[in-house]
């Protein structure tokens, strides 16, 4: 069966940003996602820090070790955000063999960086690692009117999509999306004096559905009224690929 990718999983590339090594040098420089305009981490509900934001978990903090702590935005559901993808024409290329629609992570990437794929790796890693861990303290966090759809104990939520063409036919060959609902997080690496080494934002998929043009969401059984909040405002993020977008296709 023929599988297409639109995107890849826990590492994905904004466009025109770029950041320094991350070595000893970040021990005396800015750390983590350098050269990331202000502008656009304000505009992503991410312009929070470690003195700012909610720990996820107190017992994240290790006296004398290395150790990460993961801090969510204080506004808790008013940061959250969608970021919508038109699947339409993968729906008629595809018609009945369309799979399933999966959501990935989103951080901020540089290629040219050799062990950056290793570092944004291991910040994924530890995000499942605590989120899954206790899925309680999303929960209590969150006050949210959809169940967060973390799925196989991964950061990338999926919705089956066996049904869209026969939609897309019986309905006028309109518009469907692909609409995903992210939460920010501020990840910190500590060495083993308590100073930060590292940082790296990171944009947790935590629900999507399928929707139409008039915001509806497109399940098996028809239209029913979205679990989307009219707060969750929709980011036009643009990727330095613009092949390369935050979702895969089956």
């Amino acid at each position: 069966m023929m599988k297409k990718k639109i995107g890849f999983f826990g590492i994905l590339s904004f466009a025109i940003l770029s950041f320094a090594s991350c070595t000893e040098a970040a021990k005396t420089a800015e750390i983590g996602d350098q050269g990331v305009p202000t502008q656009l981490v304000t505009s992503l509900n991410a312009g929070f820090t470690n003195e700012t934001g909610t720990i996820l978990d107190e017992d994240m903090k290790v006296a004398n070790k290395k150790h990460y702590e993961i801090y969510l935005s204080p506004n808790n559901e008013n940061s959250l955000f969608t970021v919508r993808t038109d699947i339409t024409s993968y729906i008629k290329e595809k018609k009945n063999k369309y799979q399933k629609t999966k959501a990935a992570a989103l951080q901020f990437d540089h290629a040219k960086i050799s062990k950056s794929a290793d570092l944004l790796a291991e910040m994924l890693d530890k995000v499942e690692d605590e989120l899954f861990d206790d899925e309680s303290i999303i929960n209590t966090y969150l006050n949210v009117s959809f169940e967060i759809d973390l799925d196989d104990a991964s950061l990338n939520p999926t919705l089956k999509g066996t049904y869209l063409y026969d939609f897309y036919k019986d309905n006028n060959q309109c518009n469907i999306y692909f609409d995903t609902v992210y939460m920010p997080l501020n990840v910190y690496k500590f060495d083993k004096e308590n100073q930060p080494i590292l940082r790296r934002y990171v944009f947790v998929p935590l629900y999507c559905e399928y929707r139409n043009d008039e915001g509806k969401s497109i399940t098996k059984d028809g239209l029913v009224d979205t679990k989307f909040s009219s707060t969750y405002l929709t980011k036009d993020i643009v990727f330095s690929n613009e092949k390369k977008h935050y979702i895969s296709i089956d």
